[in-house]
């Protein structure tokens, strides 16, 4: 038998420990939990990374992390600093992902706040630089940007 966490960090770990495990993910979650991975809503990212966007309830939550367990191996995921402060929990930190239909590895930083109310999670931000984590998966093509006045060019 698992140790009941005691602290809204703890809580968060323990979620994070075993995210597409429902019966986890439920016994530490409320049944309304929003989960909002990257953006609330940005349908061109959606089309690359479908777990993109605004979500409720725990399925939800399942159904994003086994997506991105399909799409990428996780090569490596440190957390390098976490706070708590009453409901609301930061995680920060790093993680390596390599893409299993393109062979790719990348590395992103990551931002994750959470609130955790009556010991558990009600609320979770997710942000990464998608700009590497989706370049993970980019198989061709050239995409076009005018940054600060000069057209930028990156490919695949």
């Amino acid at each position: 038998m698992s140790e009941t966490p005691t602290t809204a960090v703890e809580v968060v770990n323990k979620l994070l420990s075993n995210p597409t495990d429902i019966e986890n993910v439920r016994s530490l979650t409320t049944p309304d939990v929003n989960y909002v991975s990257l953006n609330k809503n940005h349908p061109d990212l959606t089309r690359v990374l479908p777990w993109a966007g605004d979500h409720h309830g725990p399925d939800e939550i399942v159904k994003a992390f086994q997506g991105m367990h399909a799409m990428w191996e996780t090569v490596g995921f440190e957390v390098k600093a976490a706070f708590g402060q009453g409901e609301d929990v930061a995680l920060f930190g790093e993680f390596s992902y390599r893409s299993k239909e393109v062979g790719k590895t990348i590395t992103s930083p990551f931002g994750i706040h959470l609130k955790v109310v009556d010991g558990k999670v009600a609320y979770i931000l997710f942000l990464e630089d998608t700009l590497i984590t989706t370049s993970s998966v980019q198989t061709g093509g050239e995409a076009a940007y005018t940054s600060l006045g000069h057209q930028v060019m990156l490919t695949a």
